[in-house]
């Protein structure tokens, strides 16, 4: 139903379509509870109701809704759509919520939460969750971790993940100096200056 079939009917009309599971309708109850206007303005019942919308829809919706209220930045909205479509296994919604606990938009920032829906998009092969779960393990110097994941994405066709190999992984085929590049640089030096101590002590002993 569009939103003009909506308005024409009975707040009595409305409601029942509503209780008959039609999620249109219960949007639709939920956004005038939230602006005040056909019906009271009820914060609390307004959440109620797009949850109820939420278990109402399917996953298409849910992912295009919480969209649609992450761009007016109504994150908390979005993360109720998310977290529904999260919880039925749908890629895009995991790595849409993991973006939202990790940064702390509309939930309480939680990495944990983060890794774990970027993990869960991105072992269902979705190159955004892939390339969101390299981004979460490059800021925790998991460098193999964060390179691995960048290239299953990179692989895929996704932009960003193959700009960030080009520049910070030499192309997936080297780590960035630093972290595990650096320790193995380390222990490089270490293996060469034994070496030379073993050189010089033998010609000492030749003297």
């Amino acid at each position: 139903m569009n939103i003009d079939e909506l308005k024409a009917l009975s707040k009595e009309e409305l409601f029942e379509l509503a209780e008959q599971g039609n999620w249109h309708a219960s949007l639709h109850i939920a956004r005038e509870y939230r602006k005040g206007e056909v019906l009271p303005h009820n914060l609390e019942e307004a959440v109620k109701w797009y949850h109820t919308a939420a278990s109402q829809m399917d996953e298409k919706a849910l992912f295009s809704e919480g969209a649609s209220m992450y761009k007016i930045g109504k994150y908390e909205l979005a993360s109720i759509f998310w977290l529904e479509g999260a919880n039925r296994d749908d890629a895009r919604c995991q790595a849409c919520l993991a973006e939202l606990y990790e940064k702390g938009q509309g939930v309480t920032q939680n990495y944990y939460e983060a890794e774990r829906w970027f993990f869960a998009s991105a072992n269902q092969g979705y190159d955004s969750g892939q390339y969101g779960l390299g981004v979460l393990y490059y800021n925790k110097n998991r460098l193999t971790d964060a390179r691995n994941w960048f290239q299953k994405a990179a692989e895929q066709g996704h932009l960003d993940a193959q700009k960030v190999l080009n520049e910070r992984f030499d192309g997936g085929r080297s780590l960035p100096s630093g972290g595990q590049g650096r320790s193995m640089s380390g222990i490089i030096s270490v293996v060469i200056v034994i070496i030379l101590l073993i050189a010089f002590v033998s010609c000492v002993g030749r003297l």
